[in-house]
C-alpha cells in the first residue's frame, strides 16, 4: 500500500524546458533565452505556478470541490490524475499516483500546463479524460463572470478593429500600449487578457467568499499559463494583484512589480531594446482564433486578419499601404469569396426550390473584382470595411457545411419516396398504413428542413448585406 504525500512535502526547484523548446524563429529564440535567463522568471519558468494556497490540503480539497461541482467528483477526477507522467515531471513532482487524489489534481494541473505552454501544436498532452481539471476551466469561468460575459469578450476580440481591441486590453493592462505601439497585436492571446482583467477585478469584490475567492485565482493563473511567457511576465510583474497570487516573485529583466510606481513605469527600468525585442518575438507567436473546420486551410482568416491588423497599424505610422490593401481584397476574393459566393448562391436556389420557400439571391455584382482598394486619402477606412466584411464572411464560413445538410434532407426525402413507390406497388392494408407513416415521416423531416433552411438563410441574408453596404462604402469613399 502506498502511502499518500502531503501537498506540503513538494519542494520543487525551477523548471528547465529548454529541451521542449524545439520551435524555430524568433519567438522559439526569445523562449529558449528567457528559459536560461534567471531574471526573467514568469509563470511559465516558476517550479510551481498555481495559487500559492493549494499547498495546503485543506484549501486544495474545498477549491477543487467547487471546481468540480462535488467532493467525490473531484476525488474520482483525481484517481485518473496520476497516468501518462513523463520522466521530467516525475524527476520533478515524484509519482503522482503515490499522492492523494486531490494532490494529484493540482500536480497533473501543474505539471500539465508547463507542459502545455512549450508544445507547438498547442494540444493537451495529458487532458484526454473528460474530468482533467482543464477541461472544466470554460464552464467555471461562466459561473464566475457569465456566460454573456465569456461571450462578449470572445465578441470583442473577433469582431473589434485593431485599435478598438488594442485599447480593450490597455484599459486592463496599461503596458501593453508600448508593445502595440510596436506593432504587435494577437487577438487570441487578447481574449485571455481581457478575461484575466475582469478576473482580477472579481479579487475586489467584497462579497466574495474565501473558496471563491481561491478559484477565481486558480482561473488567473491558469489564463495566465495558456500566455506566452514573455508576455504573462509583463502581465504579472505590472500587476501586483496577479503577481501576488504566486508564491515566487514574477520578473521581468530584473524588475518585480514591487520595483514600479505604476505599470507605465516599467518600460523605463528595463534595457531599451526590451519594447522592441519583446514585440519582435511575440509577433511569431500565433495560437488559432479565427477558428473554421470547413476550409482546406483551417487558419485561413487567422492569417487574413493578421495582414490586415498589420496593415492598419502601418496606417497608423503614417505609411502609404493603398496597394497592400488592394492586395489584401484580390487575394480575398481568389482564395475564398470567389468559390464561397458560388456555393452560396447554389444552397439559396436549391435549398428555395426543394422546400418550396422564398430564399434571398445573391446578386451577380456581390462581388466586384473590379474595385481598387487604393484610394488616396481613404486608406483607413477603406481597411475598415474590408476588415467588417471579412469578420461578416468568417461568421458565415459554413457554406459547404450547410450543403451537406441540405443534401441530407434532400436525401432523406427521396429514400422516403422510393419506399412508398415500393410499398404502393400490389399494395396490402399493412403497405398502406406503412405508406401513411413514411408520408408522415417525410412530412415531419420536410418541416424541420424549412425551419433549418429559414434559420440558415438569415445569417446569409445578413452577409449578402455586408457585401452590398461594404461595396456602396468604398464607391462612396471613392466619389
Amino acid at each position: 500500500m502506498s502511502h499518500a504525500l502531503p501537498v506540503s512535502s513538494y519542494t520543487p526547484t525551477r523548471i528547465s524546458r529548454y529541451d521542449d523548446l524545439k520551435g524555430e524563429g524568433s519567438f522559439w529564440d526569445m523562449c529558449r533565452s528567457d528559459d536560461a535567463d534567471q531574471t526573467m522568471v514568469g509563470p511559465l519558468s516558476m517550479s510551481f505556478a498555481l495559487p500559492a494556497e493549494m499547498h495546503d490540503r485543506t484549501t486544495s480539497t474545498a477549491v477543487w470541490t467547487k471546481w468540480y461541482g462535488g467532493l467525490r467528483i473531484a476525488r474520482e477526477a483525481g484517481k485518473l490524475a496520476g497516468r501518462m507522467q513523463s520522466k521530467q515531471e516525475i524527476e520533478q513532482a515524484g509519482n503522482l499516483r503515490d499522492m492523494d487524489p486531490l494532490d494529484r489534481l493540482t500536480h497533473r494541473l501543474d505539471l500539465d500546463l508547463a507542459l502545455l505552454a512549450c508544445d507547438p501544436t498547442g494540444e493537451f498532452r495529458h487532458h484526454a479524460a473528460d474530468r482533467m481539471p482543464m477541461t472544466k476551466i470554460n464552464q467555471v469561468m461562466f459561473d464566475i463572470l457569465g456566460a454573456d460575459t465569456c461571450n462578449q469578450i470572445y465578441m470583442t476580440v473577433t469582431y473589434s478593429r485593431r485599435e478598438e481591441l488594442a485599447e480593450a486590453v490597455e484599459r486592463y493592462f496599461p503596458a501593453m500600449k508600448a508593445l502595440h505601439d510596436q506593432g504587435l497585436m494577437l487577438r487570441s492571446a487578447s481574449q485571455h487578457l481581457i478575461a484575466i482583467g475582469l478576473l482580477v477585478k472579481k479579487l475586489d469584490d467584497p462579497h466574495l467568499i474565501p473558496v471563491d475567492m481561491l478559484v477565481v485565482k486558480l482561473v488567473i493563473s491558469c489564463l495566465m499559463r495558456t500566455l506566452p511567457g514573455r508576455l504573462a511576465m509583463v502581465v504579472a510583474v505590472t500587476t501586483p494583484a496577479i503577481g501576488d497570487i504566486f508564491e515566487q516573485p514574477c520578473m521581468f529583466y530584473g524588475v518585480t512589480s514591487d520595483s514600479l510606481k505604476s505599470p507605465a513605469d516599467l518600460w523605463g527600468k528595463v534595457p531599451d531594446t526590451a519594447v522592441r525585442t519583446t514585440a519582435h518575438g511575440l509577433i511569431e507567436y500565433s495560437m488559432p482564433l479565427y477558428f473554421n473546420a470547413y476550409l482546406d486551410d483551417e487558419s485561413y482568416f487567422d492569417n487574413l486578419i493578421r495582414r490586415i491588423d498589420s496593415t492598419s497599424h502601418a496606417i497608423a505610422k503614417g505609411q502609404d499601404v493603398g496597394d497592400q490593401i488592394n492586395s489584401i481584397y484580390q487575394d480575398f476574393l481568389g482564395e475564398y469569396a470567389f468559390a464561397d459566393c458560388s456555393q452560396l448562391a447554389q444552397l439559396l436556389s436549391e435549398g428555395a426550390a426543394f422546400f418550396e420557400v422564398t430564399a434571398p439571391a445573391v446578386p451577380q455584382d456581390m462581388i466586384r473584382p473590379g474595385l481598387n482598394m487604393n484610394i488616396p486619402n481613404q486608406q483607413k477606412a477603406v481597411l475598415d470595411a474590408l476588415f467588417d466584411l471579412v469578420v461578416a464572411s468568417f461568421s458565415q464560413s459554413g457554406t459547404s457545411c450547410d450543403m451537406e445538410v441540405l443534401r441530407e434532407f434532400q436525401a432523406m426525402v427521396e429514400a422516403t419516396g422510393a419506399k412508398v413507390k415500393k410499398l404502393s406497388k400490389d399494395a396490402t392494408p399493412k403497405d398502406v398504413a406503412k405508406i401513411q407513416r413514411a408520408g408522415k415521416e417525410a412530412m415531419q423531416n420536410l418541416e424541420k428542413g424549412k425551419d433549418w433552411f429559414a434559420s440558415v438563410t438569415e445569417g446569409y441574408s445578413a452577409l449578402i448585406k455586408s457585401w452590398a453596404d461594404f461595396n456602396t462604402s468604398i464607391e462612396h469613399l471613392r466619389a
